[in-house]
């Protein structure tokens, strides 16, 4: 039995339809490292019919002195889920799990979009890789 199902066609125009990619720095550096640090998580991107500007939203966890920058990134697939928290293998520092729209688990889920599809949850921690910095918050 399959643990997920995926209509790539309906995912990809998703990204014209519900996306408006972030312009931040910190979502620049998120689509710039992710695919050169991370070929086997983004290959598997590429195969749900997904790319790094087609995230739902992009969250990131460092400060403006830490050389690394903990991101968790929400992708809407469409499809079918069997297995609520299913836990995707990567041959990556990504850790990439699926939930279905119901799950209980904290999941942006903020979305238009028609059942059946489920969320693809993907944490990494990367690099900076960008010239450019974020500006120091003044506390």
């Amino acid at each position: 039995m399959f643990a997920y199902s995926i209509n790539r066609g309906r995912t990809k125009s998703y990204k014209t339809l519900y996306n408006e990619p972030c312009e931040c720095l910190y979502c620049q550096n998120f689509r710039t490292a992710y695919p050169k640090l991370c070929p086997h998580g983004n290959a598997l991107l590429e195969r749900f019919g997904l790319s790094v500007d087609s995230a739902l939203e992009v969250a990131e966890d460092g400060s403006e002195n830490s050389e690394d920058v903990n991101y968790t990134a929400y992708f809407c697939v469409a499809g079918t889920l069997t297995a609520d928290g299913y836990n995707v293998v990567v041959r990556d520092t990504s850790d990439i799990r699926l939930f279905k729209p119901s799950t209980r688990e904290a999941v942006y889920n903020n979305t238009d979009i028609e059942e059946p599809y489920y969320i693809l949850r993907l944490e990494v921690n990367l690099p900076w890789v960008l010239e450019s910095r974020p500006e120091p918050i003044n506390q």
